[in-house]
């Protein structure tokens, strides 16, 4: 997939659905703090907030559901450092990528 589709999180707006694509890393720690928060390729991320003057970033991991814990915890606060380094597609879902491949 060319890189030109993909947006860094850090540069999307408030209420903007994604699907993250690729981490921009390969740093062990980093990914393994990524994967225990459920940010892993094909997962859907919408933005909630952003702070100003490059302050942290407001996320829900997965589809928004009802005001459970569950939803609770799908919301996670980002640094604009880590923010950079999860690019998203903005439309295309995993499934419309998947559908397109050929075995």
């Amino acid at each position: 997939m060319p890189y030109e589709e993909l947006i860094p999180l850090n540069e999307l707006q408030p209420q903007q659905v994604g699907y993250l694509w690729r981490i921009a890393t390969d740093d062990p720690g980093i990914l393994r703090y990524l994967g225990q928060r459920k940010l892993i390729p094909g997962q859907k991320i919408t933005v909630l907030e952003i702070a100003p003057f490059k302050g942290p970033i407001t996320i829900q991991v997965g589809d928004s559901g009802d005001a459970s814990d569950a939803a609770d915890d799908a919301r996670q606060v980002f640094g604009v450092e880590l923010a950079t380094l999860l690019h998203l597609m903005l439309d295309k879902t995993p499934k419309d990528i998947r559908s397109g491949w050929r075995l």
